[in-house]
């Protein structure tokens, strides 16, 4: 195989990013390609393609080919950077670089869950989940990023929280927000107005799906009160919910996504969990872990 001179009778067009269950990306071309030939996307190179030739020239990856794109970002190792495109041209057994290159933003890394999403720890090492921030673009969690469900080829992405079902892209935005966080442990696929969008006191009392949780006779109560109830309940695993704030408890240990007393994960017992003034109501979920 050899590489010929380089001529450029496409043109690639600025990538921009789509929802994801429309492929991710949106990499179009104007053009026409040659009888008989191959038409390849190079992610950068003519070493690292995929046969886009039967592809719409104005949708180049959509749901079957996703999982090849995403691998390639990740064989290069862009995760949260800068991506390069080009097209090429295979005519026999010469490959021809066939437009211009083009720079695109690619996903911050995607978690990889065992045996898959779920739980406390979310299918992750403790050092992994740590490594997560917390992901809203102020205090609040406004905006708040999500993981995509279901997997793709066995990687969970982020999403961002500004709508349009975009991956997130921003590094200092790897993370969750505490409900978001609450949707991964039950690995939920983020719906419109889901769980991911409720107050904490909804998914706390959520009698149906998908917490099902327990009245357990704690509702509105202060903080004094619902530290009480769950020290003499410390075999059990309930959700404890404000106007403002979710938390998953376990076995007396408090987890959620939030900035103190660190900026992401944070896992601590319930005698040191201090969170700010809040009325909180506790659910028993089915769902005991």
């Amino acid at each position: 195989m050899t590489l010929a001179t380089a001529t450029a009778p496409l043109t690639l067009h600025p990538v921009e990013l789509g929802p994801v269950w429309h492929g991710a990306y949106v990499i179009r071309y104007t053009g026409q390609i040659p009888f008989g030939a191959t038409l390849l996307l190079g992610v950068p190179d003519a070493a690292n393609t995929i046969d886009v030739t039967h592809q719409n020239h104005n949708h180049l990856i959509d749901q079957n080919n996703l999982s090849r794109f995403l691998s390639l970002i990740g064989n290069a190792g862009w995760w949260g950077a800068k991506g390069r495109c080009r097209l090429f041209l295979k005519q026999g057994s010469s490959i021809t670089p066939a437009s211009n290159e083009v720079i695109f933003d690619c996903p911050v890394k995607p978690l990889v869950c065992k045996p898959k999403l779920g739980g406390p720890r979310l299918g992750i090492s403790h050092s992994d989940l740590f490594s997560l921030s917390y992901a809203g673009d102020d205090l609040e969690g406004s905006f708040g990023r999500y993981l995509h469900v279901p997997a793709i080829d066995s990687c969970v992405y982020f999403r961002s929280g500004h709508g349009g079902g975009k991956l997130e892209t921003e590094n200092d935005k790897r993370g969750l927000v505490c409900t978001s966080y609450i949707t991964a442990v039950w690995g939920l696929a983020a719906t419109p107005g889901g769980p991911q969008t409720w107050a904490g006191t909804d998914i706390a009392s959520r009698a149906g799906a998908p917490f099902f949780c327990a009245d357990v006779g704690v509702k509105d109560q202060p903080l004094d009160q619902v530290k009480a109830y769950l020290s003499k309940n410390m075999d059990a695993t309930f959700l404890v919910g404000s106007s403002g704030h979710i938390v998953l408890v376990v076995r007396g240990y408090v987890h959620d996504f939030t900035v103190v007393p660190r900026r992401g994960y944070n896992h601590r017992s319930i005698e040191e969990w201090k969170p700010k003034a809040h009325k909180w109501t506790v659910g028993k979920p089915m769902a005991q872990f």
